[in-house]
């Protein structure tokens, strides 16, 4: 990928994320997907220093096929916890603390039950109080390299996560993923669901 075209994409994707492009902006999720190589982490990388940079971005998780830290879903939910925790006010820092202190297994509860406890509810006072919905509040969750999660259906179930937060549970969040369109992911990304939230962007090597 050339450095103009990059620096293009990485603006087209910042144009999203402030909502500013008047034909994104009811998007949701932005799938950035490209074969290995394409440049996918580097953007993904850049977006989420600028957004920390700017106190935009909430949170950030990038998996690694060859680190056994990162190649499978285990540590995502409580990573992004981590860094919600990290950029919200003190009254949901508490609501967090005291949800892990109540439910001692959680960390060994599915990703659905986890993320429900520690993020929908913990956040529902400032999601009904409006505050992510200023664009100057850190509302961006990053993931990086879904493919490159060893399980394919917990890739599923991810990407499945994400729309449920963002259809039933309501989350004023933007999430962006980055991944190869492997063709478990794909089938998510183009499902019926995803239609009318979902930007698809496809990099090319050139």
């Amino acid at each position: 990928m050339s450095p103009k075209y990059a620096r293009r994409c990485q603006g087209e994707k910042y144009q999203w994320i402030m909502r500013s492009d008047i034909q994104s902006m009811n998007a949701s999720i932005l799938w950035l997907n490209g074969a290995a190589g394409g440049g996918k982490s580097a953007i993904a990388q850049s977006l989420a220093e600028r957004c920390a940079e700017e106190h935009l971005l909430l949170a950030s998780f990038f998996f690694s096929r060859s680190d056994p830290s990162r190649n499978h879903s285990g540590h995502l939910i409580a990573t992004i916890v981590y860094q919600i925790y990290q950029v919200v006010p003190p009254p949901a820092q508490e609501a967090i603390q005291r949800a892990i202190e109540q439910d001692p297994l959680i960390w060994s509860r599915d990703i659905f039950t986890q993320f429900r406890i520690l993020i929908v509810d913990t956040l529902a006072h400032l999601v009904q109080s409006w505050f992510f919905q200023s664009l100057q509040v850190a509302r961006m969750i990053i993931i990086d390299g879904l493919d490159e999660c060893l399980d394919w259906l917990m890739q599923q179930r991810i990407l499945e996560l994400i729309l449920k937060a963002l259809t039933e549970w309501h989350l004023p969040f933007l999430f962006l993923v980055a991944s190869r369109p492997e063709p478990e992911i794909k089938a998510v990304f183009e499902s019926p669901q995803m239609a009318g939230i979902c930007l698809n962007i496809h990099l090319d090597m050139h």
